[in-house]
């Protein structure tokens, strides 16, 4: 199972190699082509890991065992919201910050 794993993911970064030149230039998309390539491979990867372990492993993924639980729903919510909070308050700060230093070195 680790092989599969392994070639799957070699594969995608020799994908996103071969992608990122073609999205950058052919396609003229400069810097967003670098992550249209990465996405684009790791769906890629994605669809081989799950055509690979589609029955290949202990964990049964259904709808038909789901059951929704308001209370769990809660406490997971209790503690990823101000986490995810905290990492958006820190990715805008850290934006502001590399902006003025940025501004602050080329002017």
């Amino acid at each position: 199972m680790l092989k599969k794993t392994t070639y799957a993911m070699s594969f995608g970064a020799i994908l996103n190699i071969i992608l990122d030149p073609i999205f950058i230039y052919v396609f003229n998309w400069g810097m967003a082509g670098v992550g249209f390539a990465t996405v684009v491979s790791l769906g890629i990867v994605s669809v081989i890991i799950l055509y690979w372990f589609r029955g290949d492993t202990y964990i049964n993924f259904s709808l038909k065992y789901f059951d929704f639980n308001k209370d769990l729903l809660k406490k997971i919510l209790a503690v990823g919201m101000p986490a995810g909070a905290e990492s958006i308050i820190v990715a805008f700060f850290r934006r502001i910050f590399n902006h003025d230093i940025s501004y602050s070195f080329w002017n």
